[in-house]
């Protein structure tokens, strides 16, 4: 797509990079078992963003966020790693909506249609790790969390169990603090001590 648009790019392996942190470290688990692959796949999201930045700054160009909404409100981001950028164009938009929008500005289907997923070693896809597909996903939000409309209900309307409307909103209410930052001091800077 970058060749398609006359973007120029870079591939950087941060492999090694991510093998000299996780091995550096005392006791970080195992790549076999499943702390060890998280921890690695965590260590990879935080050095795919120290790389980004070093080239931005190298370029004297900012870090853009591709995050939506769907995966902001259900936590299924780093906060440290994909979410520390910049800036965040498209953050208020539903996957779906990106979707639409993709395809609206002639994104071939084939990148348009593509299942996301993380790309860092994680097995599966974003919707099998989440438990349901992007559009159950977007239908449950945009009626139950910034919508007035109860989960029964929701449920209802969009044809699926309300054990699946529950376990996205437990996504959304488990991920809250991943979505707030570092607390700003009450008191101006320069009086701190």
């Amino acid at each position: 797509m970058a060749d398609d648009l006359g973007i120029d790019y870079d591939g950087v392996e941060i492999g090694p990079i991510v093998d000299a942190i996780t091995d550096a470290l005392p006791d970080h688990g195992d790549d076999d078992d499943r702390i060890g692959r998280f921890q690695r796949d965590i260590t990879a999201v935080r050095t795919r963003t120290l790389v980004e930045y070093l080239n931005g700054m190298e370029m004297s160009g900012v870090v853009v966020g591709t995050s939506n909404r769907s995966e902001w409100l259900t936590g299924h981001f780093d906060k440290y790693g994909d979410a520390a950028v910049d800036c965040q164009p498209i953050l208020h938009l539903y996957k779906r909506q990106v979707r639409q929008l993709s395809a609206h500005v002639g994104v071939p289907d084939r990148i348009v249609e593509r299942k996301a997923s993380p790309e860092i070693g994680a097995a599966g896809t974003d919707e099998e790790n989440l438990g349901a597909s992007y559009d159950t996903i977007d239908s449950v939000l945009a009626l139950t969390i910034d919508g007035p409309v109860s989960p029964g209900r929701t449920a209802e309307l969009v044809g699926i169990g309300e054990e699946t409307v529950e376990s996205i909103i437990a996504l959304y209410e488990q991920s809250e603090i991943e979505r707030r930052f570092a607390p700003a001091l009450d008191a101006p800077v320069d009086r701190v001590r």
